[in-house]
């Protein structure tokens, strides 16, 4: 054995001592204070398509970027995912019986009433032309986009335009044909509000198309994480249109 093979070895065998193994380990809630895990755990709750793991991971990188604590981070998160079901609990369960069909402008929204394990925190997409919707779909699948004219939602979905110009509008929905596709699914929304992301939900796609594009932030309460009835409920969209 040759002196740089032995003097890689042990420089490996010095950094698995020092840091372990040199594959990051899976986060769990075990690292956190008693408190902290009640928090995430009442997240992994309200958001049943995510895992502990990928939560306390993702919040665990925000707190590193951010300088925040990873128990603020989990409280305000707990207390913004409370919200979104409250924004929404004035919809309920139904059927997706109704053709959303298309927008009166490029670059619309929409929000319509989603449940994941029994809990509603809606589901959004957005208009990349008047007849064609961008969205991320769900677990499992890619986001994609997809015919208006077919498209089926359940009863008190909103269709919106978003106050700006037809040129931003139009922006937006180009970034997000062009640009949010075939991305997998995330179900991480306590800190999704990031523009560049390899994985996106459904309401972290909207809001990216038009933060990337044209800097105009579609989330109604400025927190860490963006949901869809943020989007409903923010100051730049009006609704033009209730499915009933």
């Amino acid at each position: 054995m040759n002196r740089t093979v032995s003097s890689t070895i042990a420089l490996v065998a010095i950094s698995i001592l020092t840091f372990g193994s040199l594959s990051p380990a899976s986060a769990t809630t075990e690292t956190l204070s008693p408190a902290a895990q009640k928090q995430a755990q009442a997240l992994v709750a309200e958001s049943p398509e995510l895992t502990e793991s990928a939560l306390v991971n993702d919040v665990e990188v925000y707190s590193a970027s951010t300088g925040v604590s990873v128990e603020s981070v989990l409280r305000q998160a707990s207390s913004e995912s409370a919200q979104s079901i409250e924004a929404a609990s004035s919809s309920k369960k139904g059927k997706r019986t109704k053709k959303i069909g298309n927008a009166k402008h490029k670059g619309d929204v929409f929000v319509t009433p989603a449940f994941t394990g029994g809990v509603n925190h809606g589901h959004t997409g957005i208009y990349s032309a008047k007849p064609t919707i961008v969205e991320a779909p769900g677990t499992g699948k890619k986001s994609r986009s997809t015919s208006a004219s077919s498209y089926k939602v359940p009863k008190k979905s909103y269709k919106m335009d978003v106050k700006t110009s037809q040129t931003k509008r139009n922006k937006a929905g180009s970034y997000a044909y062009n640009k949010l596709r075939g991305k997998k699914y995330s179900a991480n929304f306590a800190v999704n509000k990031k523009t560049g992301s390899a994985k996106m939900n459904c309401s972290q796609l909207v809001w990216a198309a038009y933060k990337a594009s044209v800097k105009i932030d579609l989330d109604g309460n400025g927190g860490l994480g963006v949901y869809p009835y943020n989007i409903k409920d923010s100051k730049h969209t009006h609704i033009y249109k209730t499915i009933k």
